[in-house]
């Protein structure tokens, strides 16, 4: 078995990022419950585009922006809510079969996405061997990728690297091929295919 290192994004595939802002706003910033419809593992059915917040929400995009840097910095955003559990599972799965996983997040809001970051994963007991946060996540020489996002989606394929994507309503859209997983058991039956050749 070959030992893979891969790459596992975290909003929207480990992490509830709208679901964790949609709380904030309501909790801490007292918007109206109704007018942020949709948000949460649970309840998707609002967030069939990237640009929820426009379209289920009415915010604009400069609104959206500050919003997630106010709640980040809060300490709220990325360091609240409840990892999806099989997506935790999985990572130990993966890691105890011995590959190294390695979190490559975009989050760049505020000033303290790292530190709510790595507090989280260290709350719920997620382990991995790197956390890195760029926007272009190809730099990161991984074997095979998890993601929910059609452009890193595009990106990896365009230098030859599987990189899975996980089903969500924004990018049903997308043609995906084999490459198209609707779980992380799913997942992890690719992982072990991949370290078997």
């Amino acid at each position: 078995m070959r030992e893979l290192n891969i790459g596992v994004d975290l909003d929207g595939i480990l992490y509830d990022f709208v679901g964790s802002l949609r709380r904030y706003l309501i909790e801490v910033e007292g918007f109206d419950a109704e007018r942020l419809s949709g948000g949460g593992w649970d309840d998707w059915s609002e967030q069939s585009t990237w640009d929820f917040y426009r379209d289920s929400w009415g915010l604009s995009l400069d609104e959206y922006l500050q919003a997630c840097d106010r709640g980040v910095d809060s300490g709220y955003v990325f360091r609240h809510g409840d990892p999806e559990a099989e997506g935790v599972e999985t990572i130990e799965k993966i890691r105890s079969d011995g590959h190294k996983v390695f979190i490559i997040t975009a989050r760049s809001y505020g000033t303290k996405s790292k530190i709510n970051t790595v507090e989280w994963l260290r709350q719920h007991g997620i382990q991995e061997d790197g956390l890195i946060i760029t926007k272009h996540k190809t730099v990161i020489g991984v074997d095979l990728m998890v993601d929910d996002y059609e452009e890193n989606f595009n990106d990896f394929s365009s230098i030859g690297t599987p990189c899975y994507l996980l089903t969500r309503p924004w990018n049903q859209h997308v043609d995906a091929g084999d490459l198209r997983i609707n779980s992380w058991t799913e997942f992890y039956d690719r992982v072990r295919s991949e370290a078997a050749n």
